[in-house]
């Protein structure tokens, strides 16, 4: 995943990474990798976080409406939210339309990132400023996660917006306004 990362990245300069939900960790081991080419990561209700952790370390999340609703397939090596929390969990606060294009659009993730522990260096990974979105209404990565996330990693800066998992969605205008700022 990270050298798919890697392969969309500008030939020249450096890029500012938003990374949502489960791929901050595919955004962090991206900084690690390739620091001279990141500007900022920027994570959006994502999972951020610190050297020898993985995203197993913090599941169940008690806030969450994830636990008891996904599969895990351990021969196939994925795991797929189960389609009837999918409203609940993802899209709160979106519209029928959306739903139903994101039903369409999901797929099973592997599940061998959420099993691997982060080796990031203060050095390399360090180095990549940090800032972070909170989703104050998430049902998949709880505020009070976030929350954890924020507090035990570090983020230079951070801004929340009142949205569910799927912000992109439900409030894209003020996604894109909040992207741009902590960009800046």
């Amino acid at each position: 995943m990270v050298d798919v990362a890697e392969s969309a990245l500008a030939p020249e300069g450096t890029t500012t990474i938003v990374a949502h939900s489960r791929n901050g960790i595919v955004a962090s081991a991206l900084a690690e990798r390739v620091p001279e080419r990141i500007a900022q990561t920027i994570y959006l209700a994502a999972y951020m976080l610190r050297p020898g952790e993985r995203v197993l370390d913090h599941v169940p999340d008690r806030g969450s409406l994830m636990p008891g609703n996904v599969q895990v397939n351990r021969v196939g090596l994925w795991d797929w939210l189960e389609p009837s929390a999918y409203r609940d969990a993802l899209y709160a606060d979106c519209s029928e339309d959306d739903v139903t294009l994101a039903r369409a659009l999901l797929v099973r993730e592997p599940v061998r990132p959420a099993l691997t522990r982060l080796r990031l260096s203060p050095e390399r990974y360090g180095r990549v400023p940090r800032a972070y979105i909170r989703l104050t209404e998430d049902r998949a990565v709880s505020p009070a996660l976030q929350d954890r996330l924020i507090n035990e990693t570090g983020a230079g800066r951070v801004e929340s917006i009142r949205a569910s998992h799927s912000a992109y969605f439900s409030k894209p205008d003020e996604l894109v306004k909040t992207i741009l700022a902590l960009a800046t």
